[in-house]
């Protein structure tokens, strides 16, 4: 019974320590932690980066290439963030219209809305 309250202890602590991260600082602080190893604090930051708007576009290169991230959530959250951004992400028009065939369809509706807040004319067949 007196390893009842250890093994409890452990398993807390180890639930915690599973806890999603969340991103926090200033645009270049944001831009590192999307290059982290946690999935969970690349997708805060891509999702906080949107809420700096059109202030967050030294981030586009960064936001460009998670467009690519294994983690769906990165993805979609780093779409949005480009139309958050808006005119100023022009450049990555071409990685946008890529995601808008992703195959994980919040992805595609995520990257064709960034496609219509940057102001881009669609590609062929729609895109």
């Amino acid at each position: 019974m007196r390893s009842f309250p250890f093994l409890l202890l452990v398993l807390l602590a180890g639930g915690c320590s599973n806890q999603p991260k969340t991103a926090s600082g200033d645009v270049p602080e944001l831009i590192q932690q999307l290059e982290s190893g946690d999935d969970s604090l690349r997708a805060s930051a891509a999702e906080v980066l949107g809420d700096r708007g059109p202030e967050a576009k030294a981030a586009v290169p960064a936001l460009t290439l998670a467009l690519r991230d294994e983690y769906e959530l990165v993805r979609e959250h780093a779409a949005e963030t480009l139309g958050q951004i808006g005119p100023d992400a022009q450049a990555a028009i071409p990685a946008l219209r890529l995601s808008a065939q992703d195959g994980v369809p919040q992805v595609r509706e995520a990257a064709l809305e960034a496609l219509r807040r940057i102001d881009a004319k669609p590609a062929k067949g729609g895109l």
